[in-house]
């Protein structure tokens, strides 16, 4: 993790249950941060095995459905002050994520095709 944490893509890790349902995501270099400063005692790894993830500081649950509208997004982001946001299908099986560059560019994509 420590590899993979100094490139740009490797951003979160996210946990999905046995059937990829979307549960949540987390900070990759937030987590070898604290899984670095809990290295004697630390109860990251133990409450990970044990999907005792409410348990672990910054574990973030919001998502979006792939269905709902970018202003909805937009918004549902401005509410909770946050730039990315995970994104799942209508079963919560993870996608990916979205961000509001993304959304603003397909935002001004979508007024250039229809102004043609």
């Amino acid at each position: 993790m420590k590899e993979l944490t100094r490139y740009d893509f490797f951003k979160y890790v996210v946990f999905l249950e046995d059937t990829h349902i979307f549960y949540g995501y987390l900070y990759a270099r937030g987590l070898l941060d604290r899984l670095s400063y809990e290295r004697e005692n630390g109860q990251i790894v133990p409450n990970i095995h044990e999907w005792n993830l409410d348990e672990i500081p910054g574990v973030k649950k919001s998502c979006v459905f792939n269905y709902q509208s970018n202003r909805e997004i937009l918004r549902i982001m401005d509410e909770e002050g946050i730039k990315e946001i995970a994104v799942v299908d209508k079963m919560r099986s993870f996608e990916g994520f979205t961000n509001r560059e993304l959304i603003v560019s397909r935002i001004i994509n979508n007024l250039m095709n229809d102004a043609k």
